[in-house]
């Protein structure tokens, strides 16, 4: 498997995609800036997250977290016909404050409902029959509206995406609710790699996390442990867990946290190591990140691969 890490980049609060494919090349596993929701309109196809595969259903919906490692899988050469919407953290979390201002008292409400949360609670949503109706008009709309460029546009359309992707946001905050995703869920015949990926993402405050540490707790010989993950994930276990640190790292100088502290909380020896990663992977020093504030874009091609 060929190792793709971060794909594409969002500049505006929001992209709506239309996709249809018979035929699709492996997706390696990647992530993404921003958030992701991907709705099944047709296909057998499953949608793998943190090493948790789900099974899909058309009108299920799939969401994936900024800095979630994920990718489709497709299991025949039906269409595959999807929906796919990448928001900003900025866009969204601008929705869930907006609420928070209008009634202080929904506080509780806006954290139980919040979609995309590290937990995997709320990963995939399979609408309950008795709103499915309102999905799919929904579903509809922003298909069309997502075949509308340039000329085609109508009146206003610009305001009007923007209302039913906030229509959309709501919809599935109303209804979204801790059920066991037991039905919906087909773990990996050995679900090994999400108990790995999950040991990563829980230590990378750890500067003393390695291959060895892993290993050890996987109970995996070491050669074996690298080799399997590699097979897995495309990625070495070193990759993985710098990828994951700067991705963190990233969030957190977005947050206002300072250099230093963002250093050692992301698990770095040293601050001149963390420069040096932070550099080679954003090509911009982290301080100067943090300073621009500017949102990571997106790139149009990419939408056909997912």
């Amino acid at each position: 498997m060929s190792v793709q890490k971060k794909s594409g980049y969002l500049l505006e609060d929001f992209r709506i995609f239309y996709n249809a494919d018979h035929e699709m090349k492996t997706v390696p596993l990647h992530y993404h800036d921003f958030h992701k929701i991907v709705i099944l309109l047709a296909g057998n196809a499953s949608y793998m997250i943190e090493g948790r595969n789900y099974n899909l259903q058309p009108g299920d919906l799939v969401l994936v977290r900024a800095g979630a490692m994920h990718r489709p899988i497709l299991h025949d050469h039906s269409l595959y016909e999807r929906i796919i919407l990448y928001l900003s953290p900025r866009f969204y979390g601008s929705i869930l404050e907006r609420i928070r201002e209008q009634d202080p008292a929904e506080e509780d409400a806006v954290i139980s409902r919040t979609l995309f949360r590290k937990s995997n609670a709320s990963e995939l949503v399979r609408p309950d029959p008795s709103v499915s109706g309102q999905f799919t008009v929904l579903f509809d709309q922003l298909k069309q509206l997502s075949l509308e460029t340039g000329k085609n546009s109508c009146f206003g359309s610009d305001v009007y995406r923007r209302l039913k992707t906030i229509e959309l946001l709501l919809l599935l905050m109303r209804n979204i609710h801790e059920t066991s995703l037991s039905d919906m869920r087909e773990r990996s015949a050995d679900p090994m790699a999400e108990h790995i990926m999950a040991f990563i993402s829980n230590h990378l405050d750890d500067p003393d996390l390695c291959v060895d540490r892993i290993a050890q707790k996987a109970g995996l010989n070491r050669s074996y442990l690298m080799h399997y993950f590699k097979e897995q994930t495309g990625f070495t276990v070193g990759n993985y867990i710098t990828e994951k640190r700067l991705f963190l790292a990233r969030e957190l100088i977005s947050q206002g946290k300072s250099m230093t502290e963002t250093c050692y909380e992301c698990g770095f020896g040293s601050y001149s190591s963390f420069y040096r990663a932070y550099c080679a992977k954003y090509g911009i020093a982290p301080r100067r990140h943090s300073e621009s504030g500017k949102e990571t874009g997106m790139n149009d091609a990419l939408a056909s691969s997912e």
